[in-house]
């Protein structure tokens, strides 16, 4: 059985996006199809990038290459795997356009990937999914026995660790460390754009991010759980929904309590005391605003407030 050589799209900005995808199942169905000699002709092929690569400028040579990697083409080379699966005979009838640069630059592969990636929708997370900062927290959480998915399936799926993606880690950090748990929410498409250097700092400590990461993972586990307990009360009580837009507030809440500054976590062994009385806080501040909208409460900038009070720290009231 042939199996992706998953280490060849390192450099790549997406992982395979499945082949439920309109793209992704018509690459699929074109390779199988009576006229997949035309297949060179409907993909845009792949692009390779290599230290070096050498072959006889003879028809038919071969090509050997150097530390290459395939920084455009992940969603052709998975599905034309997933085609062979199926039919490798009607696969071997394909032409495919490979394209070859060589470059010891260690900046190309990200240039290249992202002026050639224009099949599907580029999305800002993925622009940064090689950033040299976020090789480095991927780097640090793989020595911690955690999976970081800078960019989307990287990962196989059945792989047990705790993985965390970009975005979640990015929603954390400004939500705890920058106090901005109202904006990890309404402005998430900015913290891969305007935001990024503000929230993904060189001067955040890989150990840092490991711990606010696991406690994260701790939260909306938390959360996970309270919701799949409500659906199953028999009798919906829904001025219990607010459990669902609660994590990030319930991350601000913490931050608060331990300091306010968002330096400090707590340790793993107090993940549970510090989420319930978060927790707490925010069920009183949801109580207290029920006849309002929680869709709204808890995307509003003022509900820091309202956490703050409950904590007394502060003295302000709103309507939203």
């Amino acid at each position: 059985m042939k199996v992706a050589k998953r280490h060849l799209f390192d450099e790549n900005i997406r992982g395979f996006l499945g082949l439920d995808g309109g793209y992704n199942r018509q690459i699929h169905q074109s390779a199988l199809s009576e006229e997949n000699h035309l297949f060179w002709y409907l993909n845009n092929g792949i692009t390779i990038i290599a230290k070096e690569f050498t072959h006889q400028k003879v028809r038919g040579s071969k090509i050997h290459l150097t530390d290459f990697q395939i920084v455009n083409g992940a969603q052709t080379s998975y599905s034309l795997l997933e085609a062979y699966k199926r039919d490798p005979d009607k696969v071997g009838e394909v032409v495919l356009l490979v394209k070859i640069f060589a470059s010891s630059r260690p900046d190309i592969s990200e240039q290249i990937a992202i002026a050639t990636n224009s099949q599907a929708r580029i999305a800002p997370r993925d622009l940064k999914a090689n950033d040299a900062i976020q090789k480095k927290i991927g780097a640090v959480f793989e020595d911690n026995s955690l999976l970081y998915e800078r960019k989307k399936n990287q990962f196989e799926i059945g792989d047990q660790r705790d993985r965390i993606d970009s975005l979640k880690l990015g929603q954390a950090i400004l939500a705890y460390r920058l106090h901005a748990p109202h904006l990890a929410k309404t402005a998430s498409d900015e913290i891969f754009g305007s935001m990024y250097n503000l929230i993904f700092s060189e001067k955040l400590d890989g150990d840092y991010l490991v711990k606010l990461a696991r406690l994260y993972l701790f939260v909306n586990s938390v959360r996970e759980a309270d919701l799949t307990l409500l659906r199953k009360q028999e009798n919906f009580d829904n001025s219990n929904e607010f459990i669902a837009y609660t994590q990030w507030y319930i991350m601000y809440c913490i931050s608060l309590m331990m300091g306010g500054e968002g330096l400090f976590l707590p340790s793993e062994h107090q993940f549970e005391d510090y989420c319930e009385r978060a927790k707490s806080v925010v069920s009183s501040i949801a109580e207290k605003y029920k006849s309002q909208s929680f869709y709204r409460v808890f995307r509003s900038g003022k509900t820091k407030e309202l956490i703050m009070d409950e904590l007394g720290i502060g003295q302000l009231r709103f309507n939203f």
